[in-house]
């Protein structure tokens, strides 16, 4: 993701006061992918061969996560947004196989 649309997100999300009133941990209890499969499902072979895989699928979705999970940061600086997206992941459990 470019560096315009990440920060074009967080504004979205943070300087409107409309939309963090539904965005916040009061109103949503849990997000769940309906079907239970990835979007790519049946192609993630192609993506592993290539070695895309991390910059194409998991990166962006990991950035987008984050800038729609995480607290509003105390400062906005980059190290304060760095923190809150890392309180994100570090509050996703494990996956099971």
């Amino acid at each position: 993701m470019g560096k315009q649309p990440v920060h074009n997100m967080l504004v979205f999300r943070f300087a409107n006061a409309f939309m963090e009133a539904f965005w916040n941990c009061n109103y949503i209890e849990s997000v769940n992918q309906p079907g239970g499969g990835l979007w790519f499902q049946g192609r993630g072979a192609f993506y592993d061969q290539t070695g895309t895989t991390s910059d194409l699928v998991q990166n962006p979705l990991f950035q987008i996560l984050c800038n729609l999970a995480m607290e509003p940061p105390v400062r906005t600086d980059s190290e304060s947004i760095r923190d809150e997206k890392v309180k994100v992941l570090k509050a996703i459990p494990p996956l099971e196989e």
